[in-house]
């Protein structure tokens, strides 16, 4: 029995398919992104950035007058997403 079923077809670019679905690849600009050598070092950078912009934006706030802790740290925009992600 083989592993592709008789459905399976081959693409003009000589992948397997079965019709079904859109192949994100075949657009050029993706497919350019994805084989990129330094894809994954500037992906991870730019959430590194990102991550530091948050703490950076967070730092040195205190829980307002009246307010119970744990409904500032739900409520805190920059919490939820630090220790949220």
């Amino acid at each position: 029995m083989s592993a592709v079923s008789e459905e399976a077809i081959m693409d003009e670019h000589g992948r397997v398919t079965n019709g079904d679905g859109f192949d994100l690849l075949t657009l050029r600009p993706v497919h350019r992104l994805l084989h990129w050598s330094r894809f994954p070092a500037a992906f991870q950078t730019f959430f590194l950035a990102g991550f530091l912009f948050l703490l950076i934006l967070g730092w040195g706030h205190t829980i307002p007058e009246g307010v119970p802790a744990k409904l500032y740290a739900k409520s805190n925009l920059v919490n939820l997403l630090i220790w949220g992600l």
